[in-house]
């Protein structure tokens, strides 16, 4: 069973990183579009983490 089902035909959202372009490359494969954009702000500056691996974000607030 995938997302698609779980939807029982309503809208999916995910927020993708620009930074990351094969996620951005791989939303568009499957006819996703933009519908927004948000800026991530961190305090002490950007944590490290390996960009390449995050393809969706679940939540604003991750801080």
């Amino acid at each position: 069973m995938s997302l698609i089902d779980f939807a029982e035909g309503n809208p999916v959202y995910i927020d993708t990183p620009e930074i990351n372009h094969h996620a951005v490359e791989l939303a568009k494969a499957y006819g996703m579009k933009p519908v927004f954009k948000t800026a991530r702000m961190y305090h002490g500056g950007n944590p490290e983490r390996r960009r390449e691996k995050i393809y969706g974000v679940t939540s604003f607030e991750l801080g």
